[in-house]
């Protein structure tokens, strides 16, 4: 577990946008800000009357993140099973 002051500096350097010639970039998010688990996160999907909410779930710690991503393209949420990996 990260201490308060690498939690700041971890949150910092992943949720803080920096301007650029265009504009606000985002960086990434990648990187747990409660935790500082770096390896990227599992997705869960939401439904929603605009569509499916992405919700971002560290899969360290289990905190989840919504960043704001609305999918209106998925119909459904009654996944098909593919292939396993």
């Amino acid at each position: 577990m990260l201490d308060l002051r690498s939690r700041l500096c971890c949150k910092l350097r992943v949720l803080a946008p920096r301007c650029g010639s265009g504009g606000i970039v985002m960086d990434e998010f990648r990187v747990c800000p409660n935790c500082g688990y770096a390896r990227g996160f599992h997705a869960s999907f939401r439904k929603e009357k605009e569509g499916m909410r992405v919700i971002f779930i560290c899969p360290e710690c289990g905190s989840s993140y919504d960043i704001g991503l609305l999918e209106s393209r998925v119909s459904e949420l009654e996944p098909r099973r593919g292939e396993s990996y």
